[in-house]
């Protein structure tokens, strides 16, 4: 790794090892300044606008209307006219095997320390880059079973609003869930079987982590998986920038996706 790659990455762990899990409604990790401040302020002032990333239904997500006001880009198709940039070194540093040991580590009780191994291979690694524009619109979902560990940094918005808050929900009845679910890789689901019970708010270099239900569905508990949302009833915003680190057991680069039914 190059100089700034390895500040990343060392950074990253640090952050990382001095954050505990929290255990409701599931197990996950909120973590702040988990960039260097220097380079988290390089981050923020060159990240590429809605019109320079491509739209989600550009990316074969075409049968998921909610997404028309996302655009995303895997940081490594990123063009760099003028040589190398900061989103190099941050492509490099995310990529990390650190930084993946620190992830499975912290989530070890849940995965007991042997994904890669379990799953037939080394995990893969994915580092996007996410800009959603107000009226972005999800509901609930489950996402791909290959996606083990997602973890979202929040970099910037227009103004600071509520309404950009992640907000964690439960299922109402776990097992109708799972009813529902069987035989599905991904599906949406009704807000109206969900209920709120958590709420990470947003704030600039802070990093919301937790385990996907490709783990969940693996040990028996796809009935509670995760899922999480944007506060519907709070004032949108023009825009919101984050960064999403994907560790998983799938072949292709995939489009990954975070759930909100109102932006």
């Amino acid at each position: 790794m190059r100089g700034f790659a390895s500040l990343i990455a060392q950074r990253f762990v640090e952050a990382v090892e001095s954050s505990s899990i929290r255990l409701e409604p599931f197990p996950h990790l909120v973590v702040d300044g988990v960039l260097p401040a220097d380079i988290f302020r390089r981050v923020s002032d060159e990240l590429p606008s809605f019109s320079d990333l491509a739209s989600v239904p550009e990316t074969g997500a075409t049968n998921v209307a909610a997404y028309d006001r996302r655009a995303t880009l895997a940081v490594e198709e990123l063009s760099s006219p003028g040589g190398p940039s900061v989103w190099d070194d941050v492509n490099s540093g995310l990529k990390s095997n650190e930084v993946e040991r620190a992830l499975v580590q912290s989530f070890s009780p849940w995965i007991e320390g042997k994904l890669g191994q379990a799953q037939g291979g080394p995990l893969h690694r994915q580092v996007r880059i996410h800009r959603d524009q107000a009226g972005f619109n999800l509901n609930p979902h489950t996402d791909a079973l290959g996606i083990f560990i997602t973890s979202f940094i929040y970099v910037s918005s227009g103004v600071p609003d509520p309404s950009l808050d992640t907000v964690l929900y439960e299922p109402i009845d776990p097992e109708a869930r799972l009813r529902c679910l069987e035989g599905k890789e991904y599906g949406h689901e009704d807000p109206g079987d969900h209920r709120p019970v958590g709420r990470v708010v947003f704030r600039p270099n802070r990093m919301f982590s937790f385990l996907e239900n490709g783990v969940f569905t693996a040990r028996g508990r796809a009935g509670v998986g995760p899922s999480r949302a944007t506060t519907p009833d709070l004032p949108t915003v023009e825009t919101r920038g984050s960064i999403c680190l994907t560790v998983g057991n799938y072949g292709d680069p995939i489009v990954v996706h975070e759930t909100h039914p109102r932006l």
